[in-house]
């Protein structure tokens, strides 16, 4: 059964769970509402908050076993439309929400989280391994003058306050442009340099720095096979589409039907094609789709507030415009303009070209089958070289090196920049890469600049 997303707007307030994980923003705004007069006039904000820790935020369901398990947003709309209020639900612990459980929200999360705890305890790690240098910089040893005038946090670093003024007749101001406040010129021309009279360096606080680098750089190294021994972990563990699916980057712009897609990976050994997906370069097509359905949904909720259930359910189009232009015709009229843009970018005028393709096929070892049969170098596929093939017949067409991967998960696919070609995004990432560039050391100069002309400044 179809479930209509503005049903939402008729479920009644108690049938949301209001259980001891309640947000604190809601009892807030529930003191509000309460107290001040006024607030929330124009809208039930309870129902608002509820709304949102319902449906919005993620939800977990008992799973008969003592544990939870992830409760889909479609799920939870469909049980609450159905008034089913006795599932027991709740929103996921912020701090006690066991790292297994994040792979319920994707491969990609659950990863994320798991490489945040891995570094954090690399950083302490090495941060143990500086403890000896800490202390000795801490110490009276390093700094005879004692370190009680320095900030606490700076008590461990090289820091020192023993300092003396010599002459160093030899010095010019250009040797201290970076330490101004470190020179200085006595009445009779003779010149003074601020040394420091703090121990030297010694020979194990350099082995300290390396052997820390060389741990960072071993754990950095370590951390990535553990990225991909989790990533295929979970990848195992949970089921999904890109399980079975396929997507092919580089299709001819003019392979726009399905059933030609759906027949070339046929041939292949155990295939068998279950959906094929034609990915179209009509970004503008999404976009002015996706606009009218937002004004859509304004229009509706214009319509219901003036009308009742019945007459809202059997309303028309042109009852929704009419009554939009009464009460705001900008609305009304932004939304005929945005349908007859929509109307004209799917004339059967207009035409596409590909942009990408995913394959879903009926079994894991198909899927595997075919990324292994088309498996060749990127060098191959740049030159559509056929002859890297195993088998003639897996060229597209006869002609065409397909390059092909394992689909990644739907959720994570945006179909407005499906039109995004190699040689965009290498641009883009060029041009942020100089932008940063430039940034930082604009940054670094103005910093310098400041230094030299006033030290309080920097």
């Amino acid at each position: 059964e179809p479930i209509s997303p503005s049903k939402i707007f008729q479920i009644r307030d108690e049938i949301f769970e209001e259980g001891p994980d309640m947000l604190r923003g809601r009892k807030i705004a529930r003191f509000f509402n309460k107290h001040i007069p006024g607030y929330g006039a124009n809208a039930s904000i309870d129902a608002a908050w509820a709304y949102f820790e319902n449906i919005t935020l993620p939800r977990q369901k008992q799973d008969g076993q003592g544990g939870y398990t992830k409760i889909e947003r479609r799920e939870t709309v469909a049980l609450l439309e159905r008034g089913k209020s006795g599932i027991k639900t709740g929103l996921y612990p912020a701090w006690t929400t066991p790292m297994s459980e994040f792979r319920n929200f994707g491969i990609g999360v659950a990863v994320y989280f798991e490489t945040m705890r891995a570094l954090a305890v690399i950083c302490l790690v090495a941060g143990l391994l500086y403890l000896p240098s800490i202390m000795y910089y801490d110490s009276t040893s390093y700094d005879e003058t004692g370190r009680s005038s320095i900030e606490w946090q700076l008590r461990g670093s090289l820091m020192c306050h023993d300092t003396k003024w010599v002459p160093c007749p030899t010095c010019t101001l250009d040797d201290w442009a970076d330490s101004p406040r470190r020179y200085a010129i006595a009445e009779n021309n003779l010149v003074f340099v601020l040394a420091n009279e703090c121990a030297d360096i010694r020979l194990r606080e350099g082995l300290q720095h390396l052997v820390v680098i060389l741990f960072l750089a071993i754990a950095i190294f370590a951390l990535g096979f553990h990225q991909k021994k989790l990533e295929l972990q979970y990848d195992e563990a949970i089921l999904s589409a890109s399980d079975y699916s396929i997507k092919v980057d580089d299709p001819p712009l003019d392979a726009t039907d399905p059933d030609e897609w759906k027949e070339f990976f046929s041939r292949f050994e155990g295939a068998h094609v279950t959906y094929v997906t034609v990915g179209l370069d009509n970004k503008h097509v999404v976009n002015a789709l996706i606009k009218r359905r937002l004004l859509l949904q304004k229009l509706r909720q214009i319509h219901r507030s003036e009308h009742s259930t019945k007459e809202h359910q059997n309303a028309t189009l042109e009852d929704l415009i009419a009554t939009a232009t009464k009460r705001k015709p900008r609305l009304a009229r932004s939304f005929i303009k945005t349908e007859e843009k929509c109307r004209n970018l799917l004339s059967p005028e207009k035409t596409y070209g590909t942009t990408s393709i995913f394959v879903t096929f009926e079994t894991e070892s198909a899927q595997r089958n075919v990324l292994r049969a088309l498996s060749v170098g990127h060098k191959d596929i740049l030159q559509n070289n056929v002859l890297a093939l195993n088998d003639p017949n897996h060229a597209f067409r006869g002609k065409y090196v397909l390059s092909v991967a394992e689909a990644p998960e739907p959720s994570t696919i945006r179909w407005q920049d499906q039109d995004a070609t190699l040689m965009m995004k290498l641009n883009q990432r060029i041009l942020t890469s100089l932008i940063t560039i430039v940034i930082v050391w604009g940054g670094f100069i103005s910093v310098r600049a400041a230094f030299r002309r006033n030290y309080d400044l920097a």
